[in-house]
């Protein structure tokens, strides 16, 4: 997001909050235990779990070679001429390990352990206790915190809980999440957004609520609420998550139908919808009703299959959405979405350095990319030699998602 996107995505974020929320909410009378049978997509543009697979190998190992010695993550690479371009871009690299962590979770090797551990440690290092049990990222080279590193991060301590919790550094990593927890919910507003930024030297939390941020930070709240566990969470993160619906979901498109807050929010609240929703708390059934609305919105009047840049961070949610489907029995939107997923991966997998289904650029400029080391890589637009990181995180953790929920068990 560049910084005119973000004052913009303020702007109309300081008006969403004024607006009294207006409509109904549709109510799903379905457990979330239920599992109705499946409906499997079925397209043209066929998808198949061996691509997958190949793919996501192939996406592990260029995150893992972009870990700097630090344990950080370098944030661009010209997959042409072979040299990083980096920035602070402190979110996006912490996004990177949440990626990590979570293919360490799906798919692990001793290079992914190692990579967690040392990443872990970084941000150990660069984190600050101000306040008794509340911790932050000062992260270098940064004017301020912004609270989607701290999301972020949290993410990805959860996804290494899930994976070893009985490793000997398990509870190093729940005081850190603990602390982070903590800070995320001194960082929530009444209004259930979140303040997008903190001091460096207080954690202090201030600043307009943006819609990358605040979808992050209820993810990292649902998900920390489950693995702690913290049943008391409950009633403010779901409050949280209506509230954020309201604004994001219902108030922005109706000030503008094809709304950037929403298209920020969209990804980040469904998948926090899904985990919520999996909790079986008090009055979160709404919440799938939710997601596959939202997913009417991005498929057609946001028309991601349309957008010319990478649109990896659509199908994150898009994959939810259909397990939301498929929970509700609601096939319609299962195979809607269904198709969606695959024809629009199919795209996107074309833009990925070496992978399975490489598009005409990436086989024109092969010998250069393979020169380079860039394999596993993805463009940000189907003939753009800039690998961004988060790029790469976001389609990773899409087919990641797809592979649990829609092949599991389709060859």
């Amino acid at each position: 997001m560049t910084g005119t996107d973000g004052a913009r995505l303020v702007s109309i974020g300081l008006s969403i909050a004024r607006c009294e929320v207006i409509g109904c909410l549709l109510v799903m009378g379905c457990s979330p235990s239920s599992a109705p049978t499946s409906v499997a997509p079925t397209t043209t543009d066929h998808l198949t779990r061996e691509q997958l697979d190949q793919s996501l190998d192939l996406a592990r190992d260029y995150l893992l070679r972009q870990q700097t010695d630090r344990g950080d993550f370098h944030y661009q690479w010209h997959c042409l001429k072979g040299e990083w371009r980096d920035e602070p871009q402190a979110v996006r690299r912490a996004g990177a390990f949440w990626g990590v962590a979570l293919m360490h979770r799906y798919r692990p090797t001793d290079r992914t352990q190692d990579a967690c551990q040392r990443a872990f440690q970084y941000y150990r290092d660069h984190s600050r206790e101000v306040l008794p049990g509340v911790r932050f990222i000062d992260y270098p080279e940064t004017v301020h915190g912004e609270t989607g590193t701290v999301a972020l991060v949290t993410l990805a301590l959860i996804e290494l809980i899930r994976s070893e919790p009985s490793h000997p550094d398990t509870a190093a990593w729940r005081d850190q999440m603990r602390g982070h927890v903590e800070f995320l919910l001194r960082a929530r507003q009444p209004n259930g957004h979140f303040a997008s930024k903190y001091q460096p030297e207080t954690g202090i939390p201030f600043g307009d609520p943006s819609p990358y941020f605040d979808g992050e930070a209820l993810l990292a709240l649902a998900k920390a609420a489950r693995v702690l566990p913290r049943d008391d969470l409950a009633p403010l993160v779901v409050e949280s998550a209506h509230q954020l619906y309201d604004a994001y979901g219902v108030q922005a498109r109706r000030l503008e139908p094809d709304s950037p807050l929403t298209k920020a929010f969209y990804a980040w609240g469904t998948m926090a919808f899904l985990e919520l929703y999996e909790t079986g708390w008090s009055d979160t059934e709404p919440l799938a009703t939710h997601a596959i609305e939202l997913a009417d919105w991005i498929l057609d009047v946001h028309g991601i299959s349309q957008r010319r840049r990478n649109t990896a961070y659509a199908y994150e949610g898009l994959g939810c959405a259909w397990e939301l489907a498929r929970r509700t029995g609601n096939q319609s939107a299962q195979k809607k979405i269904g198709q969606a997923i695959e024809s629009g991966l199919v795209r996107l997998m074309t833009w990925q350095a070496e992978g399975p289904i490489p598009n005409e650029y990436l086989r024109q400029h092969a010998r250069e990319i393979e020169a380079t080391q860039s394999a596993g890589g993805v463009m940000n637009g189907e003939a753009n030699p800039l690998l961004r990181i988060d790029v790469t995180q976001h389609q990773t953790h899409a087919m990641l998602l797809v592979r649990q929920y829609l092949y599991t068990d389709k060859p």
